[in-house]
């Protein structure tokens, strides 16, 4: 019986190693994603006009980042980023950014971010007014 116990506590302390790694993994991931996504924008909205340089640039690393989410992240936390990008697409194209837009999208995608890592369950809502 004791072999037993001390052989499902080995079990056990090698399960929660597992999801630390996991977590810190996770971390690591949404935070080289978002990077790119993060610079494009305060190009946007500290410069005047984006350049074709810019999107080239930012393009390249979209794919490296949609592809790294479809492999790691869950759908929701992939879904949002897709809807994220391509409001950021659409109003590039259009000449439509809107910073207030894209912070609220930009929360949605966080707050699947937060619930896929296991951190909180609730959703980042911003709560000032600018």
């Amino acid at each position: 019986m004791a072999l037993e116990i001390e052989e499902y506590k080995n079990k056990l302390s090698e399960l929660t190693v597992n999801k630390q790694i996991n977590y810190y993994q996770k971390l690591e991931l949404y935070k080289s994603v978002s990077a790119p996504l993060l610079d494009l924008i305060a190009n946007i909205t500290h410069q005047e006009k984006i350049t074709p340089e810019h999107i080239k640039s930012f393009d390249k690393q979209r794919l490296h980042m949609t592809a790294q989410l479809a492999l790691f992240s869950s759908s929701d936390v992939f879904d949002m980023f897709m809807k994220l990008i391509d409001y950021v697409y659409d109003s590039i194209e259009a000449d439509a950014f809107d910073f207030h837009v894209f912070r609220v999208e930009m929360l949605i995608f966080l707050s699947a971010v937060r619930k896929d890592i296991g951190i909180y369950s609730d959703e980042v809502k911003y709560k000032g007014n600018r």
